[in-house]
């Protein structure tokens, strides 16, 4: 927009109108002058200098969770140069360094870093503020007042005040009445003098700031386990309430915007002090001049312009408006209250304590009339004249109408010093000099006329080149970095030409800086389908964008480093034999070789394969992500870091890479989970008849999926279906799994002359079980019934020829696979044997024969030594759970450089060898898979801890439900896994992605919680 010799009318040379003149004159042509109706700049932000001993009116704590202004600050004032190391300033998603070590021009003109300490004193006690049920706190509190505290609490938590209108209302609905009673009542009337319950609650909502009785615990939990940080200046991710350190220009505030004031005059900046701007003169819907009084002199100027900002308050601004100003914004304004505020500062010897630290002390004592006490020295130690004396501001909230206000200098300082010996904090002739500083409308109030503050707003917004910035031109409790950030965006406006005022008065209402975030919002309503979700919504765009580009880039640069399908020796190649020889069984499930067989109609690439497996297993997942993000609707960084975790893993591409069930397995689980959270929350006919399917195709690939119509019957409880429908959706999955269990078993009967589901059953547990009973000592071995006799005595010859590990390394492993498909290991010796006289029956039979006696010897050994199965097999196999082996996965292609003739035949490759680019087959870049999958175990049951504790599934009852459907998973799946087979990173790959995708959904939840206000 074009600004070139425009001017600007600013009201006011608080922080709000000399951040507009800033802005303006390094962003625009625009020429702005100032009006300052009193003889200080930098309006409440000024500091008061009384015999070299400084004040600072209400106290102002230099910290921003806006990058904008942080940076602004710190271009105004750097850090004083001797800071230990560089300070990080973290916002969301971002951060940036503030070196300390850059010298200043002027080593006065700096920022100090400063530690915040307030605390609440009561019953002539100190307690952490804001208050913080520790330990100590409920210590002083004695034990009476803690159970009425924590009674009130569960009343209000179960019969909360609705409406909540009133400030009375609020603090009662988050800190029960006795709490409020103790420590918000009195003072917070002490403030406005008026009683809370004619108080609006949107005070509590821009003041209080995320401060409940759930984060006085919380805070006091992290107070003892967090390793403080000096180095996150800004916090962003600590409530308002709650900052710890904060930066502090070293004579005070006043020294920030003096210095403010000299740099826009030095550009072009006309300040006009002790000028009271008495009208306003408005025409067609725009204000055309300024009429100001020289209070000094009583003359008067007019000054006209292009733009108009306003920090005067509002009642005083519509009362100069000379123009057409409705009856109902005249009455509006004229009835807006305001708190006026009273300092005394107090020169003392010493204070009654030593060693104070505070910053501010909040006095909840009823007998005085103080409420807040400033120690000026640990603002800053500059703020004082001498070093050895204490420098304390008293600060007494009242109006200009009060008995109080209209007192004498002297009588105010005499009851000041008076209170101030009556709660015990000083003695009379500790008292060296004082004086008293009053300021009028300190604080805009949020009750009388407030209420309908809207048609205020509705009628200035209306006037185009009129800008109302800054606490008392909003008439809202701003913090003056709320106060520099309206200022901001109102110069934004002009410089884009923006006309709508919205953004302003969006400024301090909890959005970004009070943080409503959107982690963990309510569940989404939009009645949409997931498809319409990913390719339809504006901002799931960018996820899709990058998830298209990000798995094309990711598989071209794979394939150019492993050209060739990797191949478990064994696994892949009975897969293909299978799929080769079209058999209707086989050692394993025949679901992938069906798989297979069908791929080979359509081409014989493993490279297509390959490719294929990838994005399948990618699509499934990330359709997980995005169900998540429909119905949990986390915060932008949990949706950035879960999706980015889930779409650059590296372990996926390995995965994909095999000839093996493993992928199409994986794929089929995380589309059934996914489909089991869209039964819970959108149940539908097609969808569970697409689940059943989903289910029954992961049954013949893995029989891992034994447990899986448990898990669904948890969802299908939960889901808001009729239970005939229930019913009848369950019946479909065990009807189509039993069909096949049934097909299986037959075909086993014709085979081999037993009926069993799968001899894989009877060989892992008699292999489980040997991992016990090698360490069973000769002289605790019970007698062996006869069935048994043979294949015990191999198996103990076995143990007793291969103790010497150095000869046989393969027994250092700790609950494997080894006696299962090593040929000298004795369950195949002794099926060879069986086979001695039949030479030609084929491997299959032979598998088959041999397992029911199998399965009997190994549940016989469990059952006789169940604590060396516990301790030998299971413990080391539990531990394994926690942070799975990579396995076959730390090679390429298990290592071996060569394919055996079935995989050469079937993939059309020229030679049996294979190659990479890389100068060998180890794949370092799954070594820390164990470690990161035990550390977001760790992560997933600490978030699910907090997030029960935080009370999470009140407000978020469908993750409430999520949660209690991972759970069951994690249980169910722990339990199979541990005892039915060894476990490897391949085999825990479903529930690894779901418990992380939770440890994500939990973690952002807490973070939120930590930061949004109630």
């Amino acid at each position: 927009m074009n600004t070139s010799n425009k001017k600007a009318i600013i009201i006011g040379a608080g922080p709000a109108g000399l951040t507009a003149a800033y802005e303006l004159l390094k962003r625009t042509n625009v020429t702005p002058i100032i009006l300052e109706k009193s003889g200080d700049i930098g309006g409440i932000s000024k500091t008061i200098n009384y015999k070299g001993n400084r004040m600072d009116i209400g106290g102002h704590r230099f910290f921003s969770k806006s990058d904008r202004v942080m940076n602004w600050w710190l271009n105004i004032l750097p850090i004083q140069q001797g800071a230990d190391k560089p300070f990080t300033i973290q916002y969301q998603n971002k951060s940036r360094e503030v070196n300390a070590d850059s010298t200043p021009q002027d080593g006065d003109k700096v920022m100090l870093v400063r530690k915040r300490l307030s605390r609440i004193y009561f019953l002539r006690k100190f307690f952490t503020y804001p208050i913080t049920l520790s330990i100590e706190t409920l210590r002083k509190l004695g034990i009476g007042r803690t159970i009425s505290i924590l009674f009130s609490y569960l009343q209000a938590q179960l019969f909360p005040r609705q409406p909540e209108k009133s400030l009375e209302d609020f603090m009662i609905n988050r800190f029960g009445k006795t709490l409020y009673n103790l420590f918000f009542k009195d003072y917070t009337e002490k403030v406005w003098g008026v009683p809370c319950n004619e108080i609006s609650a949107e005070w509590g909502a821009q003041r209080i700031k995320g401060v409940s009785i759930t984060k006085a615990i919380q805070h006091a939990l992290q107070e003892l386990t967090k390793k403080k940080k000096t180095g996150d200046i800004s916090q962003k991710d600590t409530e308002t309430s709650l900052i710890e350190q904060f930066l502090y220009p070293k004579f005070g505030p006043g020294q920030l915007w003096v210095e403010v004031a000299r740099q826009v005059q030095e550009m072009g900046a006309t300040i006009h002090m002790h000028h009271e701007v008495k009208q306003i003169h408005t025409y067609n819907n725009k204000v055309t001049a300024i009429t100001a009084v020289n209070k000094q002199t009583g003359e008067e100027i007019l000054l006209e312009g292009d733009y108009f900002f306003s920090t005067m308050p509002v009642k005083e601004l519509v009362a100069g408006i000379q123009g057409s100003v409705p009856a109902d914004v005249q009455e509006i304004a004229a009835g807006l209250q305001y708190r006026d505020f009273i300092t005394v500062g107090v020169l003392l010897k010493r204070l009654t304590h030593k060693d104070m630290e505070d910053t501010w002390i909040y006095i909840q004592e009823k007998e005085v009339t103080v409420g807040r006490l400033q120690l000026f020295n640990n603002w800053s130690p500059y703020m004082v004249n001498d070093p050895d004396t204490v420098w304390v501001g008293m600060e007494f909230f009242c109006n200009e109408t009060d008995a109080f206000w209209k007192l004498s200098d002297d009588k105010i300082a005499a009851l000041a010093i008076e209170e101030l010996q009556k709660i015990g904090l000083a003695e009379a002739e500790d008292v060296l000099d004082s004086t008293v500083l009053r300021v009028e409308k300190t604080y805009p109030a949020y009750f009388g006329a407030y209420e309908r503050f809207d048609e205020i707003r509705q009628f200035t917004d209306q006037i185009d080149n009129l800008f109302l910035v800054g606490r008392n031109g909003m008439h809202k409790y701003n913090n003056a970095d709320h106060s520099m950030l309206t200022a901001m965006v109102a110069v934004d406006n002009i410089a884009a030409g923006v006309t709508t005022k919205e953004n302003i008065w969006s400024i301090n209402t909890e959005q970004e800086y009070h943080e409503e975030k959107t982690s963990g919002a309510p569940e989404t309503t939009a009645n949409i389908s997931l498809k319409d979700y990913i390719f339809k919504v504006q901002e799931n765009r960018p996820y899709m964008w990058t998830a298209i580009i990000g798995v094309i880039v990711q598989l071209l640069f794979f394939k150019y480093w492993y050209p060739f399908a990797s191949y478990i020796n064994g696994d892949s190649y009975a897969y293909m034999e299978t799929a080769y020889l079209n058999l209707d069984i086989n050692t394993y499930p025949v679901g992938y070789s069906m798989f297979l067989r069908l791929f080979s109609v359509f081409t014989h690439s493993d490279t297509a394969l390959v490719v294929f497996q990838y994005v399948l297993l990618q699509s499934s997942v990330l359709s997980l992500v995005y169900t998540l993000f429909y119905f949990y609707n986390p915060a932008k960084l949990t949706k950035i870091g879960l999706f980015g975790f889930m779409l650059f893993n590296p372990v996926f591409l390995y995965l994909a890479n095999y000839v093996s069930s493993d992928t199409l397995f994986l794929s089929l689980s995380i589309m059934w989970f996914t489909s089991l959270l869209w039964i819970i929350y959108r149940p539908s006919t097609k969808l569970m008849v697409f689940h059943s399917l989903v289910l029954f195709l992961a049954f013949t690939i893995r029989y891992n999926a034994l447990f899986y119509p448990m898990i669904a019957a948890v969802a299908f409880l939960l889901s808001k279906r009729r239970y005939p429908l229930k019913l009848a959706g369950l019946a479909l999955c065990v009807l189509l799994i039993g069909s096949f269990i049934n097909y299986n078993t037959n075909k086993y009967k014709e085979l081999a002359g037993f009926k069993q589901f799968t001899p894989f059953t009877g060989w892992q547990m008699a292999n489980n079980a040997m991992y016990a009973y090698k360490f069973v000592p000769p002289a605790k071995r019970k007698p062996t019934p006869a069935r048994f006799q043979k294949i015990d005595k191999m198996v103990r010859d076995y143990f007793d020829s291969t103790r010497n590990n150095r000869m046989h390394p393969e027994e250092d492993l700790v609950a494997s696979t080894i006696y299962m498909w090593t040929p000298s290991a004795p369950l195949r010796m002794y099926m060879q044997q069986q086979f001695k006289k039949d030479s030609t029956a084929p491997e299959m039979k032979r598998w088959a024969t041999v397992a029911p006696l199998y399965k009997d010897y190994g549940t016989f050994l469990i059952k006789t030594y169940p604590a060396a199965f516990f301790q030998y097999y299971l413990f080391p196999n539990a531990l394994k759970y926690y942070a799975p082996p990579v396995e076959f996965l730390e090679s390429y292609s298990t290592g071996v450089d060569s394919v055996h003739p079935i995989a050469q035949k079937w993939f059309d490759y020229k030679s049996n060898k294979i190659t990479t680019v890389f100068k060998d087959f180890k794949v370092n870049i799954l070594d820390f898979y164990p470690i990161l999958v035990g550390t977001m175990n760790v992560i997933f049951f600490l978030g699910m801890i907090s997030f029960l504790v935080l009370e999470g599934y009140k407000q978020h009852k469908l993750m409430g439900k999520g949660l209690l459907l991972v759970v069951c998973l994690w249980l169910v799946n722990f339990g199979f896994s541990v005892f039915a087979s060894p476990i490897a990173l391949r085999f825990q790959l479903f529930p690894i992605i779901v418990m992380t995708s939770f440890a994500f959904l939990f973690m952002g939840y807490i973070i939120s919680e930590a930061t949004k206000k109630e």
